[in-house]
């Protein structure tokens, strides 16, 4: 991977100044994968695989454009444009930017009386550069995310994922080689400790939200490109430590069927990870079931003799893509 940019002209001192103010700079981070010797020893194709990654509070629309010639991102002109879109977008951001709003992160915002949601959002783009005429390009690809939960063997009611049920699914849970042809009968998928990896198709048109246990939520949005829902547990223990009791993988992906690209074409996809410090609104066909737990103390998250702010916060993210 190359760092390609992250906020190249505003600095890296001048974005930890505004988060100290209380501003969102809304930084990010952009990665490319080229091809090499190696990885078409592996994959015989000729690609650019660019994956950016934005932390933010609201959603505005990035450009993530390449040259329609073809040469896009393998020019320093074409990059030093990619770059610059994103910066401008940020000064902007800072420009506008209302002090205090770090602060309220999640919370309820008092100069406003609304909920000031954070979210991680993931933008790939794959590029195919094999030479015209080349045989077609085929792949999958997911961008999966790491919850930290509650205990899902003390805890397994309130860690909860709504929006799946009535979906149609490859499960792998019982046999890693076999995906078996399912049907997601329930409302809620419940992680109680038991081996999870099911991918649930064409589930990204869906309202998911994820409950890490804490009595807030995630929503995951799936914009572009994606379709299939991913969550897998590889089962936890009931004695001992075991660190898969307060860890889930869920996210989205193209994953049930394959894409196809042929040379000179262009994929891309964006998965949207919202966080909400509140319990999500009760759904439309009934009861919620249990009620609202309230947070959880940091005991239950934070190891003994560990120093809160040493370990990830509860329920937050860690983006990883396969």
């Amino acid at each position: 991977w190359e760092r390609m940019a992250m906020g190249r002209s505003i600095g890296a001192q001048a974005i930890v100044n505004a988060l100290q103010e209380g501003l969102d700079p809304s930084p990010f981070v952009t990665l490319r994968l080229r091809d090499n010797e190696q990885t078409r020893q592996i994959w015989p194709h000729a690609f650019e695989l660019l994956y950016k990654i934005s932390l933010q509070e609201s959603d505005e629309p990035i450009d993530m454009s390449v040259d329609p010639e073809g040469s896009g991102m393998s020019s320093s002109m074409n990059l030093r444009g990619f770059e610059q879109d994103d910066v401008d977008q940020l000064e902007q951001r800072l420009a506008n930017a209302k002090p205090g709003v770090l602060e309220n992160c999640g919370r309820m915002d008092p100069s406003t009386g609304e909920e000031v949601p954070v979210q991680v959002k993931l933008e790939i783009r794959l590029i195919n550069r094999d030479e015209p005429g080349s045989p077609t390009m085929e792949f999958h690809m997911a961008a999966l995310a790491q919850f930290l939960t509650a205990d899902v063997i003390r805890q397994g009611e309130f860690v909860k994922i709504l929006g799946l049920g009535g979906a149609t699914t490859f499960d792998y849970s019982h046999d890693p080689r076999i995906g078996a042809l399912m049907a997601m009968t329930e409302d809620y998928l419940y992680i109680k400790g038991q081996p999870i990896d099911t991918t649930f198709i064409g589930s990204c048109k869906s309202d998911v939200k994820v409950a890490p246990g804490d009595g807030t939520h995630f929503e995951l949005i799936a914009r572009e490109g994606f379709q299939d829902i991913v969550v897998q547990h590889p089962g936890a223990g009931i004695g001992g430590f075991d660190p898969n009791r307060k860890l889930v993988t869920i996210g989205a992906g193209r994953v049930a069927t394959p894409k196809h690209l042929e040379a000179g074409e262009e994929w891309k996809a964006e998965f949207v990870v919202r966080w909400h410090n509140k319990w999500w609104p009760p759904p439309l066909w009934g009861d919620d079931g249990l009620s609202k737990l309230d947070p959880l103390p940091n005991k239950e998250f934070y190891p003994e003799g560990a120093v809160e702010g040493d370990a990830q916060e509860p329920g937050a993210p860690a983006a990883e893509e396969s």
